[in-house]
Order: C-alpha cells, then sequence, then structure tokens
C-alpha cells in the first residue's frame, strides 16, 4: 500500500508519467510516477515532487499557500509525514520562486540549521520548476549527500516537462466533468420548473444541490447557500434593523451560517 507523502513498499516499476495521465490516472497518481521514474534512474539519493491542487487554490495562482507531493530515498526509508507539503516562499530560492528557473545548491550549513526538511543531510540539492500557462504549480527536487555528486537535472527538467502536460490534460478532464455536471444541474431545475412541484421545493433542491459534494469532488460543495427575496413594505417593520430588506427563507449547509442568517 502507498501512503501519500511517504516512500513505502515501491518496487521501482513504474509505467511513466505520460501513459498514466493516458490512463485517466488523478493527480496524486501522476506524482507518484514522477517520483517512480525518478527513482529508477537512480541518479540521487533523494527525490521530490510537489504540485498544485485544485482544492488547495484559492483562484488566483500569485496566492498558493503550499504544495502536496512525495518525498523517497533511494534506501527506501520512509520520510517525514510534514515533508508531503512544500511551501512557495524562501528559503526556496528566488531563481525558482519568481525567475521560474532550475537552481542547483551547494549546501554548507549545519543540519540544525536546514529549513527545508527535504534538505536534511543532503550536501547538493536541485530545484526544477513545475510550470504550467506561465505559472509556478509545483517543484521537483534532487539531493545528494556527496558533495562531490552530479546532480540529473536534464532528467528533472524532462519529467517536469512530461507532468505539466499530464497536468494540462487532467486539468482539462476536470474542467470538462463540472460544465457537464453544470449543463446537468441546469437541466434538472428546467426539467423541474417545468413539472408540478411548488417553487419553494425547487428552490430547496437548488440549495441542497450546491452544497452537495459529487462523486471525485466533482460537486460545487458550498459549506452554506441561501436563497433571499426582498422583503414587503409591511414586513420591513417586522425586523429591529431598518436597513433590512431581504428575507433568505431557503438556506443549506452548515448549520452555524443558517443560524447566522
Amino acid at each position: 500500500m502507498r501512503v501519500w507523502g511517504k516512500a513505502a513498499e515501491r518496487n521501482r516499476h513504474t509505467m511513466g508519467v505520460a501513459r498514466a495521465a493516458v490512463a485517466g490516472k488523478g493527480q496524486r497518481d501522476l506524482l507518484g510516477e514522477a517520483v517512480q521514474t525518478l527513482l529508477a534512474s537512480g541518479q540521487a539519493d533523494r527525490f521530490g515532487v510537489w504540485a498544485e491542487f485544485a482544492a488547495d487554490c484559492s483562484g488566483n495562482a500569485s496566492q498558493i499557500n503550499s504544495f502536496r507531493g512525495i518525498v523517497a530515498d533511494q534506501e527506501n526509508d520512509a520520510t517525514p509525514a510534514e515533508w508531503s507539503r512544500l511551501s512557495p516562499e524562501p528559503p526556496l530560492p528566488q531563481e525558482l520562486l519568481v525567475g521560474l528557473q532550475t537552481v542547483e545548491q551547494e549546501l554548507t550549513e549545519p543540519a540544525e540549521r536546514v529549513m527545508i526538511g527535504t534538505l536534511i543531510e543532503m550536501r547538493r540539492a536541485l530545484w526544477v520548476p513545475l510550470v504550467l500557462h506561465g505559472h509556478l504549480r509545483g517543484v521537483l527536487f534532487a539531493g545528494q549527500r556527496k558533495k562531490q555528486s552530479h546532480l540529473p537535472r536534464t532528467l528533472l527538467e524532462a519529467v517536469a516537462a512530461e507532468l505539466a502536460l499530464a497536468l494540462e490534460l487532467e486539468d482539462e478532464r476536470r474542467l470538462g466533468r463540472e460544465r457537464q455536471e453544470d449543463s446537468r444541474c441546469v437541466r434538472t431545475v428546467l426539467a423541474a420548473l417545468a413539472g408540478p412541484a411548488p417553487m419553494g421545493d425547487i428552490l430547496t433542491d437548488i440549495l441542497q444541490e450546491c452544497t452537495r459534494q459529487g462523486a471525485h469532488e466533482s460537486g460545487p460543495a458550498a459549506v452554506f447557500a441561501a436563497i433571499g427575496r426582498p422583503l414587503e413594505p409591511a414586513e420591513v417593520k417586522q425586523f429591529t434593523s431598518s436597513n433590512q430588506a431581504m428575507c433568505f427563507a431557503w438556506v443549506s449547509g452548515d448549520a452555524a451560517w443558517a443560524r447566522a442568517w
């Protein structure tokens, strides 16, 4: 069983990132194939692959909180779970974060002063940006314990390019699923409007659809949704606030939000 974020029970067999993408594998599996490909080369002591996930994205490519991924050692040693997260900020090299350039480092700091856990015990490090549509979408890493060792720059850059294409394909598939889901919702609402169901029931169903989590995390999954209507002049007098102009009669989702309304 693969442990997410750790190197566990690897057999060093890989189908490759491109074949995994064609087979319809998800993003976690694509990262796993990238790591397995790097490990199979035997050209570094430690490899890491991290990427931005849609669930963690705020919609602004310049405001990424962290990447998620896998770090693995050639010795099959399990790596700390916290290494599966990588923050796209200093002390990562500025050339990597802003310039989107490959950066090779010779490490001289003692282990206790290392600020990135992945660098512990490493004497040389290679950072390769994972770039998609001109934005940093992830990072690939290779590390060596010996100072004089050669780092596989060409290999990491090739895997990064392959992974970028695979993630672009995965993005297109995800957007396609979302468009299909949107179309299904619209057809459902139109069919309900043409039927005998009361309008209140239809609005309730719409809100429940907004807060529903679909298969493969494809649903809108809003925390809270509400539909309001303007208050009649006679109704405004019933509210303590003269600024109250809407009545949210249909709600769905987190009960705490519902009480706030």
